[in-house]
């Protein structure tokens, strides 16, 4: 299985859909793991792929917090507590 990490959204990134797609195409598993907004679901799979979406809601005021966050201590927070769950 195949997992990609996305500081993104899922399906509004291009490249990353396109080559998880490709892949789970060739008949390899992939997990999709990205971060979470309102009106987005939490998990579901999208033409093969399963997409796990992480962290709290993400707006761009939360995004300002987690920059500064990760310019002090070089850890995104929301990654590293919401991939110790999903391991």
């Amino acid at each position: 299985m195949y997992v990609m990490v996305v500081d993104g959204f899922y399906p509004q990134d291009i490249r990353v859909r396109k080559e998880a797609e490709s892949i789970a195409a060739g008949g390899i598993p992939v997990c999709v793991i990205s971060r979470w907004k309102k009106g987005l679901v939490r998990n579901e799979t999208c033409n093969g792929v399963e997409i796990v979406r992480i962290g709290i809601n993400y707006s761009h005021f939360v995004k300002g917090i987690h920059d500064i966050l990760f310019s002090i201590f070089f850890i995104d927070f929301v990654f590293y507590f919401g991939l110790k769950k999903f391991i």
